[in-house]
């Protein structure tokens, strides 16, 4: 029985690292979405584009068996974090600190 939750708890803890890989992966991109809309003059906040990927994400969590409120948590988090993550870039390119803002290679 140990053996059973042991082996279960390995495999949740690598499901978790990859969850933490495609974060970094996705954080990376932001950088890129920060310097683009920087190169536009666009403002870090697109209500409809949020609105729009808060009900996809909430469709696709159902078709995969979640929650829809487990998805919006998720979703608001990220969204949150992203537009904090652009404003540093922003702020860094502002300053001067341009070469800062690298994108790394994934370590693939």
């Amino acid at each position: 029985m140990r053996d059973e939750l042991g082996r279960l708890r390995e495999e949740i803890d690598a499901l978790d690292a990859e969850v933490l890989r495609l974060l970094a992966e996705r954080f990376r991109r932001v950088v890129g979405i920060a310097c683009e809309k920087v190169r536009l003059e666009l403002p870090i906040e697109d209500r409809a584009r949020e609105v729009r990927l808060a009900r996809a994400y909430a469709a696709a969590a159902a078709t995969h068996g979640l929650e829809p409120r487990v998805a919006e948590a998720l979703f608001a988090l990220l969204l949150e974090e992203s537009k904090r993550h652009q404003r540093e870039t922003i702020a860094r390119l502002e300053a001067g600190s341009a070469s800062e803002i690298v994108e790394k290679p994934s370590a693939e």
